[in-house]
């Protein structure tokens, strides 16, 4: 699904690569976590796998553009960036506009996936009548609403108060569970990208590339106080400081 051999990027106009020697693939239907100080490249190498960025070293394996009726990617940032002159249902329908597929195909993906994420009952409100919850489960309905192969998460749950980040904690990893969808997950959080990934990547490094892979073989659903779980964040903790 996606695969970095080698991976280097430099800005330009910069005089050192953020990113140099990266190799990293991610198969179908994985749930990858990338964890990492600020500012080590995390945020770069989705966009790369967006299509927004093009690597200056190595090579880049990313879905192929979309077939008019689906796109390849889709991005949740932390800030949901809904449209405050459009409803939840319209937000969600926004991301359909570019695709060609029948309006009625598009209204039920926008009523459907509303549904999934518990909003169906405020699909008329404007996002300034919704909690930041609210807002970002309209957000991550939009990003499902173009059945991307790959979905791209910029710590989507990083603004968020404890107790709604992880009650859309639970509810990401239900929909993984249920939609079989490839995601790539940015958080500082490392207890976050245990709880949810199949895999946490640590990025680390000046210029960036992978200092850790680690595969989180534990049984889903997860419990947060789950023995196994803390024993892996502290292994990554203690190679994050090293």
């Amino acid at each position: 699904m996606i695969r970095f051999q080698q991976l280097g990027l430099t800005f330009p106009g910069a005089t050192r690569p953020v990113i140099s020697g990266l190799d990293l693939t991610v198969a179908a239907g994985e749930f990858v976590a990338l964890v990492g100080a600020s500012g080590v490249g995390k945020s770069t190498l989705l966009r790369i796998v967006a299509r927004l960025l093009a690597p200056s070293a190595g090579t880049a394996d990313v879905p192929a553009l979309g077939d008019g009726k689906r796109l390849p990617v889709a991005m949740v940032f932390q800030d949901a960036r809904l449209l405050p002159w459009r409803t939840a249902r319209d937000n969600v329908l926004f991301g359909m506009e570019r695709l060609t597929i029948d309006p009625a195909e598009a209204a039920r993906r926008a009523d459907a996936l509303l549904e999934v994420v518990g909003l169906s009952a405020h699909a008329e409100k404007w996002p300034r009548q919704l909690s930041g919850g609210q807002r970002q489960r309209v957000a991550i309905a939009r990003a499902l609403a173009v059945e991307p192969d790959v979905l791209l998460m910029d710590e989507p749950f990083g603004a968020l108060d404890a107790i709604t980040r992880e009650t859309l904690q639970d509810e990401l990893a239900q929909l993984h569970m249920q939609s079989g969808r490839t995601v790539l997950f940015v958080t500082h959080d490392i207890d976050e990208a245990l709880y949810l990934a199949d895999r946490v990547v640590l990025l680390a490094g000046s210029p960036a590339s992978v200092s850790l892979d680690r595969s989180v073989a534990l049984p889903r659903p997860r419990r947060r106080e789950d023995p196994g779980l803390q024993a892996l964040a502290a292994e990554i903790r203690a190679r994050l400081h090293a």
